[in-house]
């Protein structure tokens, strides 16, 4: 390990793999087949947003059919004044840090303002939906069964698969299959059955039937998990979602919901319910407690935009106006559409990629910015033109989109007959009179045989072919056949609390009481407010900042703040509300290349989260490739080896002896591509891999080296450009994410660059990059200044490096046993057991208020910030007092960091002797002889 010393101030010797050239090739050669299927998708880019107004890098107004925001909050002039009022408030953009650890006041409001929207005890907030969906791994163990619809999102998809619980999958909205499947489950004896759906499904606007759900969970004792984020803000009398669209009241148990959709069009996502469940979310879903929180900024936008759907309910009447007038004009000019009546989101089926690319292209050219899904966003064969109506489109605008469809069907020689051919709305079922019965339900809840040909016939017999006669038969037609659908919608609201919710709440209530007996239970540090560099916590006291991963303090930094400050003067807006796929904008891009320079590499791409970047395995690894893991990865890495169709090995921690062993054992699969993955820095012991001799491995053994470098990058290296720099070469790690949550800003989000083939391979075939909303147009601002001043203010680099080094030798000095290497920019202090951790917390409690390992105030009245690791961050038994040191603190304040530790200790006995205990670096490794290697090099 410390040959990172010896090569530290060595000449840069820049490298480029053979494995990595052969895999560059393999992307290339995919994506060249990709552009000559016709498949390919241009994406709307360099597009800029002025309000609610949407321009082309051409310069043009495009009408906005793409946006996910169907009530354009993301706009509203309260919304935007928000968040400027918190930038100047708090003067910084984030925290830098779990919600887990801590929860700053802006954060503990916009929940509690949802919470009360939703007349929920509690609510939680995640950076993103994606991830807010991944509560299924937490929640649901190997006792449990889930039950998911085929067509359900992607991010339900993977939270299933992560769980431990048993699965089944039902054919979309087929009751009778889905009951079949709860008789199967009840036959296996499981705990508990959950069903897992979509409200509004998003690639067709069909709905669940929630009343027959409701019925088949009590009969079989199952509890419902809904979805709900494209039909929150959309159906229902004040946009409350499904369930009010039924009228009914809590007939979804479990309910997510994206702030991506109608509530603002700011990235991040929640789930709500009793108090019980969301503290056990908290402690022991890793989504949560292992990402960064959202920004002051989104905070701001989600409270506000919340109070506006209170207070404001003539929104939902406008989108709800736009959606019957925009599919009134399509259904007259006889286009086929998906999706109930009432659904903001709705598509045209076409069926082939090429024959939808095209149509998008042609749209495009008449100024409607839309798209088209296509694999992997939907099954092959199964492409549409998709669209979602919002209350930013004025009549104009809707004449204009309706005109431009009829015009690009006449140019392609009409689109194809869904009814008459092959293409199901399902997945797997190509019956032609499921896919009927389907657009008969869609197409206002008719029960008659609705086809274009009897309307043709009815119009030939009275010799009237004009729109307006075609509009009235279908609104007549839509009136007068009502479904069970449209009638539930008239009913009084039924209020439900199902059994096996009661059973499921009680049994959380049991697990957390049970955690709070263990003695493992601390709570966040809460209600936190942020004054530039300073924490204030909630009694008023200022808080020495151990706990931060913003090393270099850019969070705070005035020119990072001022640029947020301006772009949302810029551009009127909050964000765009899309997938970074379908709509790049301007400042999206400019960011995305800014990166790309600072790495000098070709392309760069952002995502809302690096817990979702990670996830490229599940893209780039296939069934023929082997992925090799660090034991000790972070919890993103290991799900995405987990979910992607690789075969996977795992090695002892920064072990390479055992590393080679693994690497022969996975020459009997002859994998087209080896990954092996890891770490730079490690987040729990500030550890760093031998990237040197990995590399030789990689060569010997021709595989390649992918590492998050998210605790390196701006932090180690001369230039802060992480593990490589720091071991004086360049190029030896092959494919390299990165946080902007640590060094850069603090604000959740990630990022992946490597060359322009790559990086438009991912754009098209990452799931987690396609289906989730891109960052908010202040994150992006906030994140492309912090970039030019790293390249600009060598300054700060210089200082973190200087408080670390200063740091770390005063802890040795005062005999602490710390781990890492001398140069990272976290460290922990080994516990243990959680019995001892819990004696040594309480300790720490008795000197403040706080139950985070505050460590006591001293004749200043500041308090030592830090964070306790316990299970499930780290593995049980593993328990540490986590540090983190950055660019803000002064030695001063260091001083009396390790000052008022010295006196803890004191008063504890002595902290517990990890060099002659059993308390291991590594998870699987008993030896003794690891710990003290490193602890020797520690000091």
């Amino acid at each position: 390990l410390r040959l990172a010393k010896n090569t530290r101030n060595a000449a840069t010797k820049s490298y480029v793999s053979e494995p990595l050239r052969k895999f560059n090739e393999t992307i290339s050669q995919r994506l060249q087949a990709y552009r000559d299927s016709g498949w390919w998708h241009q994406t709307f880019d360099y597009a800029r947003l002025e309000g609610r107004n949407v321009y082309g890098s051409d310069g043009h107004r495009y009408v906005n059919m793409i946006t996910n925001s169907y009530l354009m909050l993301n706009t509203h002039p309260r919304v935007v004044a928000a968040a400027k009022q918190a930038l100047e408030k708090y003067q910084s953009v984030s925290s830098g840090v779990s919600s887990k650890l801590m929860g700053i006041d802006i954060h503990r409001e916009a929940e509690d303002t949802i919470a009360k929207y939703h007349n929920a005890e509690e609510a939680i907030l995640y950076s993103s939906l994606f991830l807010g969906n991944g509560f299924m791994e937490s929640t649901a163990t190997d006792k449990d069964l889930i039950i998911s619809d085929a067509d359900n999102h992607t991010s339900l998809i993977y939270g299933a698969r992560l769980s431990k619980a048993k699965r089944l999958v039902y054919d979309h909205l087929n009751w009778e299959d889905l009951e079949a499947k709860l008789i199967e489950g009840r036959n296996r004896d499981v705990e508990n059955i959950f069903i897992v759906t979509d409200g509004i499904f998003s690639m067709d606007g069909s709905i669940v039937d929630i009343i027959k759900v409701r019925e088949l969970a009590d009969k079989y004792n199952a509890v419902i998990v809904n979805d709900d984020c494209h039909a929150f803000g959309v159906l229902g009398e004040t946009g409350q979602g499904t369930d009010e669209h039924f009228g009914v009241e809590g007939y979804s148990d479990i309910v997510t919901n994206s702030t991506g959709k109608a509530a603002c069009g700011s990235p991040g996502g929640y789930v709500y319910g009793t108090k019980d469940y969301m503290t056990y979310l908290r402690h022991f879903n890793r989504h949560y407690a292992m990402t960064s929180a959202l920004t002051v900024c989104d905070y701001a936008i989600i409270r506000e935009a919340f109070k506006i759907l209170k207070e404001e309910p003539e929104h939902v009447q406008k989108l709800r106006k736009n959606i019957h007038y925009i599919k009134d004009g399509l259904l007259s000019e006889g286009f086929d559409i998906t999706g109930i009546r009432n659904s903001g989101v709705f598509s045209v089926m076409i069926g082939r990629e090429d024959t939808t690319s095209e149509i998008h292209q042609r749209l495009l050219q008449q100024r409607i910015a839309c798209t088209y899904a296509r694999y992997p966003g939907v099954a092959r064969g199964h492409a549409r033109m998709r669209f979602n109506v919002n209350v930013g489109v004025e009549k104009e605008d809707m004449d204009k989109f309706v005109e431009a469809m009829v015009t690009v069907r006449k140019d392609v020689g009409g689109f194809p007959e869904v009814l008459g051919n092959a293409i199901p709305l399902t997945r797997g079922d190509p019956a032609k009179t499921k896919v009927a019965s389907i657009r008969c339900k869609n197409q206002g809840g008719m029960q008659t045989n609705f086809t274009r040909d009897l309307l043709t016939e009815l119009l030939a017999s009275i010799k009237v072919r004009t729109k307006t006669c075609l509009q009235l038969y279908i609104i007549s037609q839509r009136y007068t056949a009502r479904n069970a659908v449209t009638n539930a919608v008239t009913n009084g609201t039924k209020a439900n609390i199902s059994k096996a919710l009661q059973k499921f709440n009680e049994s959380q209530t049991k697990n957390l009481q049970a955690y709070r007996n263990s003695g493992w239970f601390h709570e966040t540090f809460d209600y936190a407010r942020l004054n530039g560099y300073d924490l204030i916590g909630k009694d008023g006291r200022k808080y020495l900042n151990f706990m931060t991963n913003g090393y270099l303090m850019l969070c705070a930094n005035p020119r990072v703040v001022n640029a947020a400050k301006m772009a949302l003067d810029e551009y009127k807006c909050v964000g765009s509300s899309a997938s970074g796929k379908l709509l790049g904008l301007d400042i999206h891009r400019d960011t995305e290349e800014i990166i790309a320079k600072f790495h000098d590499a070709e392309d760069c791409m952002l995502y809302s989260s690096l817990f979702l970047g990670n996830a490229i395995l599940i893209t780039v690894a296939t069934k023929r490739d082997l992925i090799i893991s660090d034991s000790e990865n972070h919890t993103s890495l290991i799900y995405a080896s987990r979910l992607s169709s690789a075969k996977r090995l795992v090695y002892k921690t920064r072990d390479m002896e055992d590393l080679e062993l693994k690497l022969k054992d996975g020459q009997q699969y002859n994998p087209e591509h080896t990954f092996i993955v890891t770490d730079g820095i490690f987040s729990m012991d500030g550890g760093i891999t031998d990237i040197i001799s990995l590399r030789k491995l990689a060569d010997k053994y021709n595989a390649m080296i992918f590492i998050d470098d998210c605790h390196a990058i701006g932090v180690i290296g001369k230039t802060g450009r992480g593990t490589d720099e720091h071991f004086g070469v360049k190029n030896y790690s092959d494919i390299v994410t990165n946080s902007i949550g640590k060094s850069v800003t603090g604000v959740n989000g990630g990022y992946l660059f490597g060359s322009s083939d790559f990086i438009t391979y991912m754009r098209h075939f990452n799931r987690q990059y396609i289906m989730s909303t891109f960052k908010s147009i202040s994150d992006c601002a906030s994140v492309r200044e912090a970039f030019k001043i790293m390249m600009e203010e060598p300054e700060h680099l210089q200082k973190l490096q200087e408080n670390i080094r200063y740091c770390k030798d005063s802890l040795l000095a005062a005999g602490f046993d710390i781990t890492g290497i001398s140069e990272a920019g976290v460290t922990t202090v080994y516990i243990g057991s959680e019995a001892v951790a819990n004696k040594f917390q309480n300790e720490l409690i008795m000197k403040s208020k706080y139950l985070i390992a505050v460590i006591n105030f001293t004749e200043t009245g500041r308090g030592i910030l830090c964070a306790a690791c316990r299970f499930p961050v780290v593995a049980r038994g593993h328990a540490r007092l986590r540090f983190t040191i950055n660019g803000g603190v002064s030695k001063q304040d260091i001083d009396q960091f390790v000052s008022t530790f010295s006196d803890v200790r004191k008063e504890m006995g002595g902290l517990p002797e990890v060099r002659g205990s059993a308390l291991l670096m590594t998870y699987g490794d008993p030896s003794k002889k690891i710990v003290s290697q490193v602890l020797t090099l520690n000091k």
